[in-house]
């Protein structure tokens, strides 16, 4: 994938957490999304650098945050970065 593919995904999933999180009646799923959009910050500086090993770790790092969440409740939105 390259690097304008990345921001483009990169972008989409800003979106769905940013779309996500103005919906959300949970107060405590705001401080995750919030979470989620400060790694997808960091995830864009890794973009630009080019530094996608640094990418993948930023990845690898939020997917073990992200719950099952109640059928009843939104699931926050992932990102991936496929195998170079």
């Amino acid at each position: 994938m390259n690097r304008a593919s990345l921001e483009t995904a990169l972008a989409e999933y800003v979106s769905a957490l940013s779309k996500s999180e103005g919906t959300t009646s949970r107060s405590e799923d705001r401080v995750t999304y919030q979470r989620h959009l400060a790694s997808a910050a960091v995830m864009f500086a890794a973009i630009h650098q080019g530094d996608v090993l640094r990418l993948k770790e930023i990845v690898d790092g939020e997917r073990p945050s992200v719950v099952i969440a109640p059928a009843s409740s939104k699931s926050i939105p992932t990102f991936s970065v496929p195998a170079a």
